[in-house]
């Protein structure tokens, strides 16, 4: 038999580059089926959002996000870190135990998503929209949350340390189980040299 492998040594590292979701695309099931075997092939909703797809001068990527329709998501301990979905749309995601540091959700809503667990450090939730969504046990540090809108949600057990919450809603959220320890609804508060004022507190 004779075949042809790369053969190397693992990596020593993993080596990412950022990565921009300029915009959401939702498939039906047959046609998500489709393309996810045959992704060589040309496609109009391809072409249509032709413009979303590119490499800026920073070295940035911009891609197009293509989802099936009506079928849930698993990125349940998925790392997450430095990526931007700002106005994603998450619908009947699981995020349990993911990891969402440094991460850019302004703008995004999650419907029916479990958020049981996540970590997130240093991450924008400004004007995102959760409805019906569990962030047991989430912990969320040094991130900000201005104008977010909480709906249905539950955070047992959950904890927001040093999150700037100005204008946050949080519905009927129970906030007695949550430790929001050294939040504000002051803005101004985040500046970079106050966020080592806190981080030290």
């Amino acid at each position: 038999m004779k075949i042809n492998i790369p053969f190397r040594r693992k990596d020593s590292e993993i080596e990412t580059s950022p990565c921009v979701v300029d915009k959401t695309v939702e498939l039906s099931a047959d046609w998500f089926d489709h393309f996810s075997q045959n992704l060589l092939n040309d496609y109009d909703f391809i072409l249509e959002n032709i413009d979303y797809m590119y490499q800026d001068n920073n070295g940035v990527n911009h891609c197009l996000l293509v989802l099936c329709e009506g079928r849930d998501m698993n990125m349940s301990g998925k790392n997450l870190i430095n990526s931007v979905f700002d106005g994603a749309k998450f619908v009947n995601t699981d995020l349990r135990r993911a990891s969402l540091c440094f991460a850019l959700f302004n703008g995004t809503r999650f419907q029916n998503c479990n958020l049981s667990n996540v970590i997130a450090e240093e991450s924008e939730f400004k004007n995102a929209e959760c409805v019906a969504c569990d962030f047991d046990r989430a912990i969320f540090t040094h991130s900000d949350f201005t104008g977010a809108k909480f709906y249905d949600c539950t955070m047992k057990n959950g904890s927001l340390q040093n999150c700037c919450i100005d204008k946050t809603e949080f519905g009927d959220m129970n906030l007695d189980c949550i430790d929001m320890r050294n939040c504000s609804e002051d803005e101004q508060r985040w500046t970079a040299e106050q966020l080592g004022e806190n981080i030290s507190m």
